[in-house]
């Protein structure tokens, strides 16, 4: 996806060429050109998925975060679960939904399957599903829309724990609103979920101990690697098979999937201001960051919605959007600048639509879990210009540089150019020179460096 070297020019020199090639900033362009008229309904009646983006806004050097848990638990044999950071997905599924159904543009969240979003670093997935009609098993659905099968979905997960034994997964399992699920199709689901994850599931249902007490390593080691979570709205509608109900005790006890009410923080802004999700956001890991028996998950999503008149006006003409895309594109620069700015802030899982168009973001957010302190000793500019007590605001916990666009953050006057960083990062001296252009995105931290280097 992007024209980048990685070379070892000196024992201590990494340089790196972090430039969109021509054909993803042609398409960058073409992308967002095109998004208006996609979304006007007046043009595409029927929202089909034409031209979702899928070309980050800035140029990054690191996409493959799949071992990510492996290495901090290798560099940080004390971390637990509640004290990380880690990166989610909203409506994780959806990139099964054809583009060509009626108003898949919609109904889209994620442009990755399931695996390459796992391989990418995220570690926290929301799976909505339902019934397959006419049939006996359940299937990812987002509203309407229906997706691929469950098992497509499980088989996936699966793959990637084995091909991946150092990895934790927290998954939430979500009846999707207003569609109909029987109670045989609920236990099939819930007896698929079991066959496919049942090796890696952990058991207790204890989870401040998961979450507070045993570390990383050791959960990793016992391969009690997946938190296999279960929303209440499965519960609702008589959930009575043979006799039995299936409230979330027996669940819990049955197939060891914990009521996911009971075990995470979990608040929907419903809202398509940025500010406001921006703030609102910030309230709840205030109001609720400190507790650590229950899981933090904070929704970075904007929700799409009519609201009168005018919107259907300037949704006819598009000038406004029902195309989370849209919004999530919109939403990259003042939440990258929102999360490295709080960055200080309790955060647990962070969850987020279209996580392709947010690389360097991810790698900020995994980065933060590692614990080597980053001094930055002198950075300058073609070097000739220092920007030495420029960078130094944007180190974030005394361990990771973020740049969100170096020409910005450094007050650079040249399109492009090359920053030099020397810096001391676990008692060594090291110096990156990072070839940049005027969307260029850089992370420095113990994790990067081991992943670039």
């Amino acid at each position: 996806r992007l024209d980048f070297i990685t070379t070892t020019t000196t024992t201590t020199t990494t340089t790196i060429m972090t430039k969109l090639s021509p054909v993803d900033r042609f398409k960058k362009g073409v992308f967002k050109t095109l998004d208006g008229p996609c979304s006007a309904l007046a043009l595409n009646c029927c929202q089909l998925g034409c031209f979702i983006h899928d070309v980050p806004p800035a140029a990054f050097d690191v996409y493959n975060n799949a071992d990510w848990m492996q290495h901090l638990a290798q560099a940080n044999p004390d971390a637990k679960l509640r004290t990380l950071v880690i990166p989610g997905t909203h409506d994780s599924g959806t990139a099964t939904i054809s583009k060509m159904k009626p108003f898949a543009a919609v109904g889209l969240t994620q442009n990755l399957s399931i695996f390459e979003q796992l391989n990418r670093g995220i570690r926290y997935l929301d799976i909505r599903m339902a019934g397959t009609p006419g049939a006996t098993g359940a299937s990812i659905f987002h509203g309407c829309l229906m997706g691929d099968p469950l098992a497509n979905v499980l088989q996936q997960i699966a793959t990637f724990l084995n091909e991946h034994p150092g990895e934790f997964l927290f998954l939430e399992f979500v009846c999707e609103y207003g569609k109909d699920f029987s109670p045989s199709q609920k236990k099939g689901a819930l007896d698929l979920i079991q066959a496919e994850l049942g090796q890696f599931l952990y058991k207790e249902n204890n989870k401040s101990k998961m979450l507070n007490e045993a570390t990383l390593q050791e959960l990793i080691d016992a391969n009690t690697r997946v938190c296999a979570m279960v929303h209440n709205r499965i519960f609702e509608n008589d959930f009575v098979l043979d006799g039995q109900t299936y409230d979330s005790n027996y669940v819990a006890q049955t197939y060891s999937f914990f009521d996911s009410s009971k075990w995470m923080y979990n608040r929907w802004h419903n809202t398509r201001d940025d500010d406001m999700l921006l703030q609102w956001n910030l309230d709840e890991v205030h109001k609720n960051g400190s507790d650590r028996n229950k899981i933090l998950l904070n929704q970075f999503v904007l929700t799409p919605g009519v609201g009168g008149a005018g919107d259907i006006i300037q949704l006819l003409i598009g000038m406004a959007s029902l195309r989370p895309v849209s919004f999530a594109y919109r939403l990259i620069p003042a939440m990258e600048e929102f999360l490295r700015s709080n960055a200080n802030e309790p955060w647990n899982i962070v969850m987020t639509d279209f996580i392709d168009l947010f690389p360097g973001l991810i790698s900020f957010l995994v980065s933060l879990n590692f614990v080597a302190t980053l001094e930055i000793t002198k950075a300058t500019v073609d070097s000739t210009e220092d920007v030495t007590d420029k960078i130094q605001p944007f180190i974030k916990r005394n361990k990771v540089l973020f740049l969100t666009n170096v020409r910005k953050d450094l007050g650079v006057s040249s399109f492009d150019g090359t920053l030099t960083i020397e810096y001391n990062l676990k008692g060594e001296s090291k110096v990156m020179e990072v070839e940049f252009d005027d969307d260029t995105e850089v992370v420095l931290s113990e994790y990067s460096r081991f992943v670039a280097e």
